[in-house]
């Protein structure tokens, strides 16, 4: 009888030390077998239909959801910025994540490629602020850049696709798309130059590219943003949700604006990530 205590006490010591449960983003994520991946990155959450995880339970890649009466889960994968129905099975499998030639711009969380410091050459130079990135979803964009000492006026020329060709003589830093102008047209690129001018000299310039996203895409992501706001749960998590739906599509303008949401910069500071809301990202 001794011997069975023994075995089994030996047996259930294995079971617990096979079970870790951690705490990710606020949320704690239960996980088997697993002492080596502890401190595994979330790569979903759960929406509904899952009969073991409740919903807005973070998971990594390895951990399985189960349905009820052979239905879907539905959860938001955050490398891909959607949300999706999975079938019992391993979440990795289904919420994969972007290719190497699927890059990405600036990104909150992680703050890779966020910030780009100026060089010598590009100190006084005009160079675009807003909006963020290069994919943007504003057919009417507000440009702001960086002040050039000395210039008294600057001259902003924005051309593309659609018969877009036109140029303003700005005397601030920040220009709002005007009204009376054709729109930007989706899925089409555009360049935008800004030179800075003293008097009728000119001191130096910038060029950047704007593309505004298709609607397609834009319909996928108001979709799955109003999903996420109907969920009712913690600002700051909405805060994170929201940023990786717009950063996974590359609107980097709409990720760097969810960093304003209130708490979201104080979780992010706690990790040691730098806002990027008042420099240079591209």
């Amino acid at each position: 009888m001794l011997k069975k205590i023994q075995i089994g006490a030996i047996i259930l010591g294995l079971i617990l030390a096979n079970v870790t449960v951690s705490r990710v983003r606020g949320q704690e994520v239960v996980r088997a077998n697993r002492q080596s991946k502890a401190d595994c990155e979330p790569i979903a959450k759960v929406i509904d239909g899952d009969i073991h995880h409740k919903p807005l339970t973070k998971l990594c890649s390895e951990d399985r959801v189960r349905t009820a009466n052979g239905g879907k889960v539905k959860i938001l994968c955050y490398p891909r910025g959607i949300i999706i129905d999975m079938p019992n099975d391993v979440v990795g499998k289904h919420c994969l994540p972007l290719q190497a030639n699927e890059g990405r711009g600036c990104n909150v969380l992680q703050g890779r490629n966020c910030v780009i410091a100026k060089g010598p050459d590009e100190e006084n130079k005009p160079n675009k602020i807003t909006p963020y990135g290069v994919v943007i979803n504003n057919s009417r964009p507000t440009l702001s850049w960086f002040r050039t000492k000395g210039a008294t006026k600057y001259i902003v020329q924005v051309k593309g696709n659609g018969g877009i060709n036109w140029q303003l003589e700005v005397k601030g830093e920040t220009l709002t798309y005007p009204q009376y102008l054709a729109e930007l047209k989706p899925g089409q690129a555009y360049s935008v130059e800004i030179v800075a001018m003293r008097g009728d000299q000119v001191i130096d310039s910038s060029s950047a590219l704007l593309l505004l996203a298709s609607n397609e895409r834009l319909q996928q992501v108001k979709q799955t943003i109003n999903i996420l706001l109907s969920l009712q749960q913690p600002l700051d998590e909405l805060a994170i949700d929201m940023d990786a739906v717009y950063e996974s599509h590359n609107l980097v303008n709409e990720s760097i604006k969810v960093s304003g949401l209130p708490g979201f910069l104080t979780k992010l500071e706690k990790r040691g990530v730098k806002n990027c809301q008042n420099i240079y990202c591209t």
